[in-house]
């Protein structure tokens, strides 16, 4: 099975969902995915999709609200699945807020967790097994063939290799899975 897969377009818009979302309790949050997708869509065309209601984007983030998720307008939460005769539940397929935000290779029914940390409780999201093996191996490749001169890292990364650019693909990939574990975490 494919790894599941989230991708983000639109980062303010899904920043300011996720800001808000971040305000209500526990016990209000949704526990599915097409319940999260269905607040997103709604809290994009109350918030930000309709010109009679423009946000002020130099105030915090509008509050959500549970009707957000009955809201119409031209953000939709769409299930979409990869076997157009299998309508069930368990279907395999991505949700997906186009062009916001898209969860793929998921099932239909997926649930979902949100976390917050606290200082009895700590959350460090690894890398999907199969993804990282497939990286470390390209990685890898690419490391062997000389590729240090011929790649530059972002300059975030500078403090990992004491604050140069230069880097194999390999230490880059470290980097990346570094940020990427930690950067719930700060």
């Amino acid at each position: 099975m494919a790894e599941v897969m989230m991708t983000v377009n639109h980062q303010r818009p899904v920043g300011a969902f996720m800001t808000a979302l971040t305000r209500w309790k526990d016990d209000d949050r949704p526990e599915t995915v097409e319940d999260f997708m269905k607040l997103l869509a709604g809290y994009l065309n109350r918030n930000f999709l309709k010109a009679q209601n423009p946000v002020d984007v130099s105030a915090k983030a509008p509050d959500l609200v549970k009707q957000d998720a009955k809201e119409p307008g031209e953000a939709v939460a769409a299930f979409v699945p990869y076997d157009d005769d299998d309508k069930s539940d368990k279907a395999m397929g991505r949700w997906t807020v186009h062009p916001y935000m898209e969860i793929a290779n998921v099932r239909k029914n997926a649930a979902l967790e949100l976390h917050q940390h606290s200082a009895s409780r700590v959350f460090v999201r690894l890398p999907e097994t199969k993804l990282l093996k497939d990286a470390e191996r390209d990685a890898h490749v690419l490391s062997v063939a000389g590729d240090k001169d011929k790649f530059t890292g972002p300059t975030y990364y500078y403090n990992y290799f004491g604050q140069t650019a230069d880097m194999t693909t390999m230490e880059y990939l470290w980097s990346r899975i570094a940020d990427y574990t930690t950067s719930s975490c700060r």
